[in-house]
């Protein structure tokens, strides 16, 4: 029987004694959001995470990578901002019916005492 895989991969750095972080997409993260974590130091930690962000040992640095993959799930942190769709369709409207400041008229009569209307 094989062992069940880990959403996250927390490695240990030899030089600098920290740990890096991989999230694997087996964490219900999406791919895009695992592909800019691979590799990664804690140090990159959002602000609301950072008692995270210098882990002592392994067991400190997987409790910060479960946080982590907890932050990453909440419905905030995927929020779409709310689209106006009104606006979108007046401003194509008003795009559309926009007058030209240039008068096209002929030549004669195009001089600076006439207003031009918009």
């Amino acid at each position: 029987m094989s062992r069940p895989q880990r959403p996250f991969v927390v490695q240990r750095r030899k030089n600098v004694k920290t740990y890096i972080l991989t999230i694997n997409p087996s964490s219900g993260v999406p791919a895009r959001i695992c592909a800019e974590w691979q590799r990664k130091s804690f140090q990159n930690l959002p602000p609301p995470l950072a008692q995270f962000r210098d882990p002592k040992s392994k067991s400190s640095a997987e409790a910060g990578a479960f946080a982590f993959i907890d932050y990453l799930k909440k419905p905030k942190y995927f929020a779409i901002p709310p689209y106006n769709f009104f606006r979108l369709h007046f401003g194509i409207h008003t795009q559309q019916f926009k007058v030209s400041p240039v008068r096209f008229i002929t030549p004669n009569k195009n001089n600076k005492s006439r207003p031009v209307f918009m």
